[in-house]
Formats: structure tokens, C-alpha cells, sequence
């Protein structure tokens, strides 16, 4: 008997450890201690280089690129070029404003943002949401 209510009691405190996190981590939120974690630092971080592909996106560029510009991520250590080309709409315009840094247009920004990085990258290509 005794044996079984320690099974049981094991039992119930496994299924308890959710809860304790659960309630550690509101405290957490309550006393404003939760999300302040640093930005990593640039050591040793690898330099990443997002090219996202536009093509009259208005609607959803100013989001994409704030997404990437809102990295938690060294901001010395990314880059952003927009690749809005021949755009009948605001895409190129609304990409360059949206965040700071990020190039937009055709060939001449991607080179550009290349040469000046003078170093190696990680790439990252974000597709467009327009079908071609």
C-alpha cells in the first residue's frame, strides 16, 4: 500500500511539473523580468545578407522588411536588399522607408550592398508571394 501511494505521488508530481513552470514563468511576466534578454554579440556571429524578391508587394513589404530589420540579431551583421523591379506600385518606395539600411530596386542595390560588406555571407532568400 505504502508503495503504491508513492507510485501515485511520483506520479502527480510529473504531472504537476507543467503547471510550476507555467506559474514560474508568469511570475516572471508579473515582476517584468520576462524578455529582457541581450542582443547577442557580433563575435562570432556569422554575417547574413536577405534578399527578398518584390514585385508590386505594397501590401505586405513594409511587414517583411520590418520583420527582418526587427531581428534579434546584431544589426551590424545583416543586411536587407529589397529586389523590387519594374513595379507598377509603391513597392520599391515603401520597401526603402520601412527600414533603415535596406536597399531597394533592381540590380544596382544588391551590388552595391555586396561590395560594401567586403566580407562573406550567409544567404537567406525570402520568396515572393507573387506568382510569376
Amino acid at each position: 500500500m505504502i508503495a503504491l501511494s508513492l507510485l501515485l505521488g511520483l506520479a502527480a508530481a510529473a504531472l504537476l511539473l507543467p503547471t510550476a513552470s507555467d506559474l514560474i514563468s508568469l511570475g516572471r511576466v508579473l515582476l517584468g523580468q520576462a524578455g529582457r534578454r541581450p542582443r547577442p554579440s557580433s563575435v562570432g556571429q556569422p554575417r547574413l545578407l536577405f534578399l527578398v524578391p518584390a514585385h508590386n508587394e505594397a501590401l505586405l513589404i513594409e511587414a517583411c522588411v520590418r520583420s527582418l530589420t526587427g531581428l534579434r540579431y546584431p544589426p551590424a551583421r545583416y543586411s536587407v536588399v529589397v529586389i523590387a523591379d519594374n513595379c507598377a506600385d509603391r513597392t520599391a518606395a515603401l520597401a526603402r522607408t520601412a527600414g533603415p539600411g535596406v536597399s531597394s530596386g533592381a540590380t544596382r542595390p544588391i551590388q552595391g550592398s555586396l561590395e560594401r560588406s567586403r566580407g562573406r555571407w550567409t544567404g537567406c532568400r525570402l520568396g515572393s508571394t507573387t506568382r510569376w
